[in-house]
Formats: C-alpha cells, sequence, structure tokens
C-alpha cells in the first residue's frame, strides 16, 4: 500500500494527497496555523506579519506551540526578522503609523517571547559549558 496517491486538478497539475492510514491523524488547528506561520515567515513581506500571528498562536495556552516557535525564532531565519524589526526606522512616520507598528509588530514579539509557558519551559533552556 503507497502511504501517498497522485491527484490531479482542474488543470492537468498532478499532486501528491496523502491516504488516511491507521497512523496518519488529521492535524488540529494550532498545528495549522504554526505551518501557517512557518510559511509567513519564510516570505519577506510577510514577515512582520508574523510577530502578530506568533502572539495569537502562543497566547492560546498550548506551550508545544509557543516552543516551536520560539524554537524557529532561534534560527538564522528568524534571528534575521527579528534583527529587521530591531532595525527599522519607524521615528519618520507620524504617530499614528508608529503606535500601529508598535501594536501590529513590536508588542506582540515581546509578548509571544515573554509569555509565562515560554519562560517556564525547561525544553527551552540550553545548558552552557563552562
Amino acid at each position: 500500500m503507497f502511504p501517498h496517491k497522485a491527484v490531479v486538478d482542474e488543470n492537468g497539475i498532478s499532486t501528491q494527497s496523502p491516504q488516511s492510514t491507521a497512523r496518519s491523524r488529521p492535524q488540529t488547528e494550532l498545528e495549522t496555523g504554526f505551518r501557517e506561520w512557518t510559511f509567513l515567515i519564510s516570505r519577506q513581506n510577510s514577515r512582520f506579519q508574523s510577530f502578530k500571528m506568533a502572539w495569537e498562536l502562543t497566547s492560546k495556552e498550548r506551550t508545544e506551540t509557543g516552543q516551536r516557535i520560539i524554537k524557529k525564532l532561534a534560527t538564522e531565519e528568524g534571528l534575521a526578522m527579528i534583527k529587521a524589526l530591531a532595525d527599522e526606522k519607524v521615528d519618520v512616520f507620524e504617530l499614528e503609523i508608529r503606535l500601529g507598528i508598535f501594536k501590529d509588530r513590536t508588542l506582540p514579539s515581546f509578548r509571544t517571547i515573554s509569555h509565562s509557558d515560554i519562560l517556564s519551559s525547561l525544553i527551552l533552556e540550553t545548558p552552557l559549558d563552562t
């Protein structure tokens, strides 16, 4: 038995569709959200939207999802996104625009990394050799 079967859409493009097996399970809303978030951070023009989405996923009180987000932010791609946020020159914008940037980008990023489940997570602690 093959785990995937070919499916041809209306444009004649063949795609792989996973067959339901005894081992497969449907993705939860948080798993789907995490995949969407991962896709967003890989796109240059969508990176800043991802801070808000990361907070929405983390605030749903699912520790595992928050841990996965923090681990992804600790990669080169995630650190580049954080650096871009920190380097953004907002002082040239009007106050209303600066407040929007703070509310939609900066505040969600701070909330995500300072969420109580994240701060108390032993999994995210990295041992240091001294």
